[in-house]
């Protein structure tokens, strides 16, 4: 497989009632379901394949809260050596039920009240997870002036 200098992945924050869906991968603890976007695939697709395939749940797409850039390379998976940088996509996402059934890749779940969800998170997923809270886009990553610029172009949420 050949990945282009930057990936595009998306990830989704998913809320039944007042609690979040947090899955555990063992070699990186307690995250959303997410990941790269496929080669010909659109952002929506991915990300409802991704949420799918990780833990078995149909969700309804709420809203965009988050737009980050991870710059640093990191080691790959399936047959990939190398993820290069990506451009991350996050969603706030809802669903009716809380039946999860999950991929190989994780281990447990669970439907955490937000207080506790903010102690199990990742640490490098906190600020991602308060952008949930805000309900417009969050740009991460960028200078001012360029965040700026974007908001002139999008307003999503206001």
């Amino acid at each position: 497989m050949e990945l282009a200098s930057h990936t595009v992945s998306a990830a989704a924050f998913i809320f039944n009632k007042q609690q979040l869906l947090l899955i555990h991968n063992p070699k990186k603890g307690w995250e959303t379901p997410g990941g790269i976007i496929e080669n010909g695939e659109t952002l929506i697709a991915g990300l409802k394949r991704e949420v799918q395939e990780e833990c078995g749940l149909c969700v309804d797409i709420r809203y965009l809260s988050c737009v980050t850039s991870i710059t640093n390379a990191r080691k790959g998976y399936n047959g990939v050596q190398r993820i290069l940088p990506s451009i991350v996509f996050d969603f706030v996402c809802g669903c009716d039920h809380k039946e999860v059934v999950l991929s190989d890749e994780h281990d447990d779940y669970c439907w955490a009240d937000i207080d506790q969800a903010f102690k199990l998170i990742r640490k490098d997923l906190l600020f991602r997870f308060e952008s949930c809270f805000d309900q417009k886009v969050d740009f991460f990553g960028c200078t001012k002036e360029a965040e700026t610029d974007i908001f002139e172009e999008i307003r999503i949420g206001e």
